[in-house]
């Protein structure tokens, strides 16, 4: 795979965390007990030029794109007492995700 194509993998990989990431908070928003999302780590910020951890990069030195595996969100809750409420909101949300074209995120992941 070319380095161009390797990039634009990643960059895609980071796109579609983002749009998991927003339909997450938008659907945990409706949750009267959620106060605040936030996300952070890679997904957060423009990804930056690294050697990553594969072999055949690495020996060779040759920097790719860092490559998101997940994507990391705070929440902040005024009580704990319903937490399936929020899974089953992530769950459903996550769900509905996997036929859309840019494909989803594995529950996992976020």
């Amino acid at each position: 795979m070319k380095l161009s194509e390797q990039n634009s993998l990643m960059l895609r990989q980071q796109r579609r965390f983002h749009l998991a990431v927003e339909a997450v908070a938008f659907a945990m928003s409706d949750l009267p007990e959620v106060q605040k999302v936030a996300l952070f780590g890679a997904v957060a910020r423009p990804l930056k030029m690294e050697v990553p951890r594969f072999r055949f990069y690495r020996e060779r030195r040759i920097p790719l794109l860092h490559e998101c595996a997940d994507a990391d969100l705070a929440v902040w809750l005024t009580t704990m007492a319903d937490l399936k409420a929020l899974k089953t909101a992530i769950a459903h949300t996550l769900n509905a995700l996997k036929n859309e074209p840019e494909g989803g995120v594995a529950h996992h992941q976020l």
